[in-house]
């Protein structure tokens, strides 16, 4: 015997403890005792593999309602404990048979168990649209066949915010803490609140931001908790309210809001704070479609409660399932094999367990624990191994990520080290949404965005007291040469080429290190060197120019920045921007929610499906059943915009950004300018694993319009253009100044321009093969 650990946890997975010797479940017996020594490494491969295959596709009642987080931790202890094949088989008989008893496990070489699942009556089997445990289902779910089971009532997007505000004049150089008492009641892990604290800049900029992501509220006693930040110089508005994560339900009430001068608090008056006004949350927004937000008594006061709006149903998501006596073989690992049932007849599927399932909300470790650590990974890569639809678009041995990451979590010694660990994984996704958050202070960035020129990396823009200036070439952060950060930091971070150029130097990733804390940057200037000492800030930079959200120049163009520029703000100038000789759409970051522009650019409706939610029934995304296919159906609206159009778009254009820019190439709506796009779009599916990190990825396949690939390549520019560090150290918006010069006529399109014939604007394209939120 050679355990990992010499702690043991209760199994809590059943019964609430671990079973006695003399009751656990032996390993049936086999005419071949394999007495073959296994490592740690195969022991907790072996276990990974069925983990996966019970938890998600095994039918029966007991494994739906186990505690996997549970198991997961317990399996990393208890299968490091043996020293050989046959032990090895003892110890995941003694975790999986009591939740799966018709799964067989026997060693490879040895003839084939016989038996399945005998029985009548109807068939209860798994079906997922998508991965349905995350927070994103009612477009994700996953259920069984013959079951009644509880789903959410319409999209609603995974969370719901409360919201309220106050003018920031008066508090502006100051520090604001919010404070409120919250609670959530919640049977499940994933479901989370927090309080929120956001300090909005001019045109939309947002300032010092927190939503207690790192340390998200889960008791269910009244708890006061509190928020401080410091109001910027030039705010314009203090934000504030409380947040659901999953669906609850949780309760808010007494919003305090002060001004902290030292020891000394003076109050900022807000309207309702502890909701006594109505029956309705007055003074607060409080609305989200697939919520419900009720003021409820509550003793001698009122409360807000927020929770999901939830149904019962009984229906199939779709009509594949797998057939009677459907038997799946697949290796485990370590020389052993299993045969796991994926169809049972209701009496098999009913069969209880042994012992009663622990409570959802009792605590577990934290990622300390070298278990919490490793059971953290196991589900991690379950999940991506079985849902993640990219598989046939990223060049990836996922078998072989499993074993790289297991070494790599094996030599973690903290919750630092694991969100590293689980960073290292999700990049080999190449996934842009792929993200790890967890209960983790919030590091700190330098207060710059830099971009690649040729070989070098300069300064695009700094805040004015940082002592970077526009066009500084960095040399090296910390005494570490600036490519040697960026290859370290892009191991840790998912997505194509591009995006990571962007989140690692626009964002200023490259030089994370803890809050408030000081960053050496050497950087050369007019061919001297020099070293800038700048204090790191939580938040990202400021995007390289400032221009007006929306804008007509003396020649009548217009400039409309869609990052920035509301709808209502687009909208009361349309008749101007339809008429206009040219219009110049920027979309470099994300839409303000006004994409109904293309409603006025594309002259016959959209009937396209681009977006594709997997369904599956089989593990291993094995003969995958279909795809629920989806578009956003847009219809032609008055004014028709009739001037030339370009739109700039790049890297850092993502998600949201990218299903308008892929509208715009699809049915050529105007010259595309820049670089492209991130290549990671559709609705993200965040899901949490032991140790409190949450795992974000992207959970259904889009394709450009035509049916070719997005993923990792993004919408491509027709006039690809690209800044010089002496237009960046003149402070020249020099992709506006192309696209600008095409709007006015001085300029080739990009198919004129490559020789080729010049394509006309609003041709529609045919349907072709995800789904994704506007």
């Amino acid at each position: 015997m050679r355990p990992l650990y010499r702690t043991a946890l209760a199994l809590g997975m059943l019964a609430g403890c671990r079973p006695a010797a003399s009751e656990r479940v032996k390993a049936p017996p086999s005419a071949v005792v394999d007495t073959t020594p296994t490592t740690n490494a195969e022991e907790l491969r072996a276990f990974a593999k069925l983990y996966g295959y019970v938890r998600f596709f095994h039918p029966t009642d007991a494994a739906a309602q186990a505690d996997w987080d549970r198991l997961a931790i317990e399996g990393a202890r208890r299968v490091t404990e043996a020293s050989d094949r046959a032990e090895l088989s003892e110890a995941l008989n003694e975790l999986f048979k009591p939740v799966a008893p018709t799964i067989a496990l026997y060693p490879e070489g040895t003839p084939v168990p016989s038996g399945g699942a005998p029985g009548q009556g109807p068939l209860v089997a798994w079906q997922h649209r998508g991965f349905g445990f995350g927070r994103m289902h009612s477009i994700y779910d996953s259920v069984r066949t013959e079951r009644t089971h509880e789903i959410p009532d319409g999209f609603a997007g995974g969370w719901a915010p409360v919201v309220n505000a106050v003018d920031a004049a008066p508090l502006r150089g100051k520090r604001v803490r919010l404070r409120a008492r919250v609670r959530v009641q919640s049977k499940s892990r994933i479901d989370a609140a927090g309080l929120w604290l956001r300090i909005d800049r001019p045109d939309n900029e947002r300032g010092a931001f927190d939503n207690m992501n790192d340390r998200p509220i889960r008791t269910s006693d009244w708890t006061f908790y509190e928020i401080e930040l410091p109001v910027a110089e030039d705010a314009v508005k203090v934000a504030f309210g409380g947040i659901l994560k999953g669906s609850g339900p949780a309760s808010f009430d007494d919003f305090s809001l002060v001004v902290v001068q030292g020891e000394t608090t003076t109050p900022v008056e807000i309207d309702n704070p502890s909701f006594e006004a109505a029956e309705e949350p007055t003074g607060w927004s409080a609305r989200k479609p697939g919520y419900v937000f009720d003021v409820r008594q509550e003793g001698d006061g009122k409360i807000l409660r927020i929770s999901r709006a939830m149904r019962t149903q009984t229906e199939a998501l779709f009509d594949a399932r797998p057939a009677r006596g459907e038997v799946l073989d697949r290796a485990l690992g370590a020389g052993l094999r299993v045969r796991l049932p994926v169809a049972l007849p209701d009496s098999s599927a009913a069969r209880p367990s042994v012992g009663a399932a622990p409570k959802a909300s009792d605590p577990l470790p934290g990622a300390e624990d070298p278990a919490v650590r490793i059971a953290a990974v196991i589900v991690g890569w379950n999940v991506l191994q079985h849902f993640y639809p990219y598989f046939d678009v990223i060049d990836e041995d996922w078998d072989e990520v499993l074993d790289a990451t297991l070494e790599d979590v094996l030599d973690d010694e903290g919750p630092g080290d694991l969100r590293d660990t689980l960073e290292r994984m999700v990049a080999r996704l190449h996934d842009g949404h792929g993200r790890v958050a967890g209960p983790l202070p919030p590091s700190g960035r330098i207060p710059a965005s830099l971009i690649r020129i040729g070989e070098q990396i300069v300064v695009a823009r700094a805040k004015p007291e940082s002592g970077l200036q526009r066009g500084d070439r960095v040399l090296s952060i910390d005494g570490t040469p600036i490519e040697q950060r960026v290859a370290e930091v892009a191991t840790r971070t998912s997505g194509s080429p591009q995006w990571i150029e962007h989140r690692v130097l626009g964002r200023a990733r490259v030089s994370e290190g803890p809050a408030q804390s000081e960053a050496r940057v050497e950087i050369e200037r007019g061919g001297a060197t020099q070293t800038v000492e700048i204090v790191r800030e939580v938040g990202f930079p400021a995007k390289p120019f400032e221009h007006p959200p929306l804008e007509r120049r003396p020649d009548g163009v217009f400039y409309v920045d869609l990052d920035r520029a509301s709808w209502p703000e687009i909208q009361a100038r349309l008749d101007e921007i339809a008429t206009a000789p040219g219009v110049v759409f920027d979309l470099r970051g994300y839409p303000n929610s006004n994409d109904q522009i293309l409603a006025h650019l594309i002259t016959e409706a959209d009937h396209a499906k681009w977006m594709f939610v997997p369904l599956y029934i089989y593990p291993d995304q094995q003969r995958q059943v279909g795809w629920q296919e989806e578009g956003w159906g847009i219809v032609p609206a008055q004014p028709h915009i009739e001037g030339k159009v370009a739109f700039i778009t790049g890297g850092g254009a993502v998600s949201y950004a990218e299903s308008v820019m892929g509208l715009v190439e699809g049915y050529q709506l105007g010259e595309i300018v820049g670089s492209a796009t991130a290549g990671a779009n559709g609705n993200v599916n965040p899901f949490e694993v032991p140790g409190g990190f949450t795992i974000t990825y992207t959970g259904m396949k889009v394709t450009r319009l035509d049916g070719r690939t997005h993923h990792g390549i993004g919408v491509e520019p027709t006039v690809p253009a690209q800044p010089t560090r002496e237009g960046i150290t003149a402070g020249r918006d020099e992709l506006l100044e192309v696209a600008l010069k095409i709007v006015r006529g001085g300029q080739e399109s990009g198919d004129e321009a490559k020789g080729g014939k010049k394509t006309g604007r609003n041709r529609g394209l045919p349907g072709a093969p995800s789904i994704h939120h506007r």
